[in-house]
């Protein structure tokens, strides 16, 4: 029986460095009918050659070399681009097992689902273990998204690398360029919202390196803001939802708001309407975490912070002084 085409889009941007390990393990997969569109960003550190070196070593591989837009637009840019039945974002500084492709790829055809999400091996600044070997947990289960999808387990960690999707969830929605942080929540909501059920892989076959330099990570400015409104925006976007589906986004809303000020207060970033705007949502929001299966010090955080905002950030910035 012929395979379905699937396209692996791989947005590339100055990562030299872990560029051939990602399409390398891209090359090896066990599932080989791909088409693999690299898509480089504007690259100045020699990224957009290596992908030329890998275009002509397999034909697989297209190259694309783009302006510098950003991520989303040139995720977008690949999306416009596919000839697949599925597609698989893929960053250019993680990599994936060899059987990453085809395990998705099965469940999908097993289950009959549109959408299949693995959970992702989190490894920091490039370190891996050897406990990404001894990953064997085959479990998959079937959602039902409106009622039975919860914003706060693992599995919701709403980013679009980590899975497959057929076209036809992704015909009509992009990414927004304007969001700089966020972008992959809002459209991981965008997808849930057209779909009926979504598969969990319980196998780690996503390898998702945490670097101190990551655009989720370090300095805080006004970009980092844009997480805030992703949020907010997916909030809304399920409004016509279950009250069960609603308020367990909620609460992981109030979680993201509460993390978004720790980053800021970390960074030392002076805004006393920010963070007067933060602090309205996460006291929005807290009822709904404190229903929710989030940890009892998680709530309790949050609880502290509502009630004594000005102690709170006394006591967590002088953890990293």
């Amino acid at each position: 029986m012929e395979k379905d085409l699937i396209s692996i889009i791989v947005p590339i941007y100055n990562v030299q460095k872990y560029l051939v390990r990602c399409l390398e393990s891209i090359r090896n997969q066990t599932y080989t009918t791909l088409e693999v569109l690299c898509i480089d960003d504007g690259s100045t550190d020699g990224s957009g050659l290596l992908a030329d070196d890998y275009a002509d070593l397999d034909s697989r591989f297209k190259v694309f070399h783009t302006k510098n837009r950003g991520v989303s637009a040139a995720r977008n840019f690949g999306l416009d681009n596919i000839s697949g039945e599925y597609v698989a974002f893929i960053d250019a500084d993680d990599f994936v097992c060899n059987e990453y492709i085809e395990r998705l790829y099965e469940v999908s055809q097993e289950k009959k689902v549109l959408h299949v999400i693995s959970l992702p091996f989190d490894s920091e600044d490039g370190v891996v273990d050897k406990s990404i070997k001894n990953n064997s947990n085959k479990k998959v289960t079937v959602l039902s998204i409106k009622r039975e999808f919860d914003y706060t387990k693992p599995y919701a960690y709403g980013t679009v690398w980590g899975g497959i999707v057929h076209k036809s969830l992704v015909n009509d929605i992009r990414f927004i360029s304007e969001i700089y942080v966020g972008e992959d929540e809002l459209f991981y909501a965008q997808l849930l919202k057209k779909n009926e059920t979504i598969a969990i892989l319980e196998e780690k076959l996503y390898i998702y390196m945490i670097y101190k330099e990551s655009a989720s990570k370090g300095t805080y400015d006004e970009r980092k803001k844009t997480n805030v409104l992703a949020w907010k925006m997916i909030e809304e976007k399920f409004n016509d939802y279950p009250r069960v589906f609603r308020n367990r986004l909620k609460a992981r809303c109030c979680v993201t708001y509460l993390e978004e000020l720790k980053k800021m207060l970390i960074s030392n970033y002076k805004d006393k309407a920010w963070h007067a705007l933060l602090l309205k949502n996460v006291r929005r929001t807290l009822k709904y975490l404190l229903i929710s299966s989030y940890s009892k010090k998680c709530k309790m955080s949050a609880i502290f912070y509502c009630l004594f905002p000005k102690l709170f950030e006394m006591i967590y910035i002088k953890r990293f002084d």
